[in-house]
Order: C-alpha cells, then sequence, then structure tokens
C-alpha cells in the first residue's frame, strides 16, 4: 500500500511540475521581431515599395479556408493535353490589394516568348515545377503572365527564381491556359532560401 502511495505521489509532483512548466511556456514573453525573410515566410510583408508574396497571397482573404471541391465531371485516367484532364479549374479571384504593386515572387518559369537571340520575353510564373506542362494547370489566381522590360536567359526551368515587378489584377489568356494576374517584371533573380 505504501509503495502505491508512493507512485501516487510521485505522479501528483511531476503533474505540478508539468502544470507549472507549461503555465511557464504561455506566459513567455514574445521573441524577438522576426527578419524580413522570415516574415515573407509566413506571409505577405512590404519593405520600402516592395511586397514580398508568398502563393497563398495571391489568393482573396475570403476565400483561403474555403476548400477546393473540383468538378463531379468524368476524367480519364490518361488524356492528351486537349481532353478533359487537360482543363483547369480553380478560382480566378484575385487579392485586390494587389493590383499596381512592386512585388518580389518566387516561382518557376515555364516560357512563352524568346527574342531572336534566345531570351525570353513572355512566361508564366507557377508555383510548382511541371505546372502548365503536366495537365491540369494550377488555377488562375495561381499563375502569374510575366512580360519582362529586358529580356534573360533561361539557364534551367527546374531550378526557381524570384521575380521583381509591378503585379496587375488583371490576368490574361494564352495557349496553354488563363492567369488572374499580370506583371511587368524588372528584375529576376536565382531563388535562395532565406537563413
Amino acid at each position: 500500500m505504501r509503495f502505491i502511495l508512493q507512485v501516487i505521489s510521485a505522479a501528483a509532483t511531476i503533474g505540478v511540475l508539468l502544470a507549472s512548466s507549461v503555465g511557464y511556456a504561455l506566459d513567455k514573453p514574445k521573441s524577438a521581431p522576426v527578419s524580413p525573410e522570415e516574415a515573407a515566410s509566413k506571409g505577405a510583408i512590404t519593405v520600402g515599395d516592395l511586397r514580398t508574396l508568398r502563393w497563398d497571397d495571391l489568393i482573396p482573404m475570403e476565400d483561403r479556408d474555403k476548400p477546393y471541391v473540383p468538378s463531379r465531371r468524368a476524367r480519364p485516367l490518361f488524356d492528351d493535353e486537349s481532353g478533359p484532364a487537360a482543363q483547369q479549374e480553380g478560382s480566378a479571384a484575385v487579392n485586390k490589394s494587389l493590383n499596381n504593386q512592386q512585388v518580389k515572387i518566387p516561382g518557376f518559369v515555364v516560357p512563352l516568348n524568346t527574342n531572336e537571340n534566345v531570351l525570353v520575353t513572355t512566361f508564366l510564373l507557377v508555383p510548382y515545377f511541371g505546372a502548365c506542362i503536366h495537365v491540369p494547370p494550377p488555377a488562375p489566381n495561381q499563375i502569374v503572365y510575366v512580360e519582362m522590360k529586358k529580356p534573360f536567359r533561361l539557364h534551367s526551368m527546374y531550378a526557381p527564381v524570384w521575380v521583381t515587378g509591378k503585379m496587375s489584377t488583371q490576368g490574361a489568356s494564352t495557349g496553354l491556359t488563363d492567369t488572374a494576374y499580370s506583371l511587368v517584371g524588372t528584375k529576376i533573380e536565382n531563388y535562395e532560401e532565406p537563413p
């Protein structure tokens, strides 16, 4: 019996210690402000006139918690690029606060046009590699049509980039897909994850 009482007493002591440590964790002061790069990974931030975006920032706030419900039309398991499996679905609703904003957004390049020197002039910026190449394409509000002020040489479609420029909530329709956003690009650089 004494052994059982010792076990109960030890369990009660551990419970008190755990409760006090949980209380301490809840009462701890908040950590120091995060760097711009860390904040960018958590949502849109503004540094000067430049907003660093995540792809979720392109979805209007009122739509972010809505589940995606694909259409009920029958899709074949295998299909070509013109069949039902290739048809774009998803929202074209835009985040109006991004209109005419200077932004920086990461993504992958899907070239649309090149000049005589094989430099890319227009492209689709997409959130993951293979989007718009493999079917179906992402939702219109997850694709940005980019026209660069200065053409650039694309070294690899596999490598993500940062694109900086002026965002518009006026979309575009291309041979591959429709977009909900357009961007006049002023800078493109290799993507490096924040430390």
